[in-house]
């Protein structure tokens, strides 16, 4: 055994033991994104309703803004005396387990309204490109180009 517990103080061989807080903390946060993958309809159905430019500042946020803070978050527990002997303390601890869970919600959040706000795009692009196929050619020498005109894009 790497550690005992003892009236709430660790004592022992404490290496390890950082590593072990981690991994409870990812497996929290494993779960938290799991339980949000189940109420994805919802989030898309609130993302769909904001406008695009909504959306976008959304998800760049959710996906960039939340790793700032939460690595700006970690590196001030680490600074004010939240790792300790090779572990967390527990304030620390709760702390790192909330900005993870902060940074989990803010990347579905963000991917959310970034894959909706493509999909509109790319529905828009497909619908345009259909009505043009289904338009009736008037002629068809229109559809090879003249080699002295200029080619757009």
């Amino acid at each position: 055994m790497l550690f005992k517990l003892r009236l709430g103080r660790v004592t022992g061989n404490l290496t390890g033991m950082i590593w072990t807080q981690g991994a409870i903390c990812f497996i929290f946060w494993i779960a938290l994104g799991w339980g949000m993958r189940r109420k994805n309809e919802v989030i898309y159905a609130r993302m769909k309703g904001l406008s695009r430019r909504a959306r976008v500042l959304i998800g760049s946020v959710g996906l960039i803004g939340a790793m700032i803070l939460l690595t700006g978050g970690l590196a001030l527990i680490g600074m004010n005396g939240g790792v300790r002997e090779g572990q967390l303390v527990p304030w620390a601890w709760i702390l790192v387990t909330l900005l993870g869970s902060g940074f989990v919600v803010a990347q579905v959040m963000g991917a959310a309204a970034m894959i909706t706000a493509v999909e509109e795009e790319q529905s828009l692009l497909r619908a345009q490109s259909s009505a043009k196929k289904a338009a009736p050619n008037e002629d068809q020498t229109d559809s090879i180009p003249d080699p002295s005109e200029p080619r757009s894009v």
